[in-house]
This record gives C-alpha cells, sequence and structure tokens, in this order.
C-alpha cells in the first residue's frame, strides 16, 4: 500500500473495534453506501478509493456510536 492510500483508509478505527462487532460495522457501512459485495468495502477500507464528503461522515457516525473517534489512517 502507498503512502496516498493510507490517508483514506479507516483502517485506525476498524483496528479499535471489538472484534465481536466488526462483522455489524462492516454490514451497516455496505448497506449505508449500496455495496453488494464485500471488495468493495475492503477497497474503501484500505483507502484504494478516495471517499465523499457524505461518506466520509457516515463513516465517522457509525465508528462514534462504538466511542471511536480516531478511525483515518493506516493500521497503527
Amino acid at each position: 500500500m502507498t503512502e496516498s492510500y493510507k490517508e483514506f483508509s479507516f483502517e485506525r478505527g476498524w483496528n479499535r473495534l471489538p472484534k465481536s462487532k466488526a462483522a455489524l460495522v462492516r454490514d451497516r457501512i455496505m448497506e449505508v453506501f449500496g455495496f453488494k459485495v464485500k471488495s468493495s468495502f475492503y477497497s474503501r477500507l484500505h483507502g484504494e478509493v478516495e471517499p465523499k464528503i457524505s461518506e466520509v461522515k457516515a463513516i465517522e457516525r457509525i465508528f462514534s456510536e462504538y466511542g471511536i473517534t480516531d478511525i483515518w489512517g493506516g493500521s497503527d
């Protein structure tokens, strides 16, 4: 992964989620964006696609429900 991808990635927040909640959060994000396949989710997770402002807000809102506010960037 190149450095530029890391700024669009939400791996940092993803890695802070309790593992028991990961599938639920993934499914919610997929539903919000209308993704039908998991590969679309994972390309966003890893920052391969630059998110729209509306997507940033939706992702931040979902993670905030779990008390996670520092979500952007590659894994720590």
